[in-house]
């Protein structure tokens, strides 16, 4: 029979009555006796506490290192440079002493008068001696 396109109930279908199944009978179950557990004992914390508390103290512990020894060496290399910095510096103040040690001679100081600015000594004429008196001059601490 064609279908109903307005419709989705096909005519003259029937329903058939169907029979209920009976639920069957279980086997009866033999009863197992009950086993009582013994109470289950509490959770030891302490031990977890003890333990997390010595985990604690040990990564603050190589933290602390860690830092402590990267600021030793910071120290260390900062060191070797003002070391490195007093040789030079002592380098140059023997230098400098050196060097106003052979400005100083007369001998090199005469030289450079008659070399460089054409200088001649005096003749023994030209010398003039002057007596000064001490209270003229400064004297300094001993």
């Amino acid at each position: 029979m064609p279908r109903n396109r307005y419709n989705s109930y096909n005519h003259g279908s029937t329903a058939f009555k169907l029979d209920t199944v009976q639920p069957q009978e279980t086997p009866p179950q033999i009863q197992q006796p009950k086993v009582e557990l013994a109470p289950s004992p509490k959770p030891n914390y302490k031990v977890a506490v003890t333990s997390g508390v010595c985990l604690g103290t040990s990564l603050v512990t190589i933290f602390s290192f860690l830092g402590l020894q990267t600021n030793f060496m910071m120290k260390q290399i900062e060191l070797q440079s003002l070391n490195t910095q007093l040789q030079n510096t002592k380098s140059t103040i023997n230098t400098v002493q050196s060097n106003i040690t052979s400005n100083l001679n007369l001998d090199y100081i005469e030289s450079i008068a008659q070399e460089e600015l054409g200088m001649i000594s005096p003749m023994p004429h030209q010398i003039v001696y002057l007596d000064i008196q001490n209270e003229s001059y400064t004297t300094y601490g001993n």
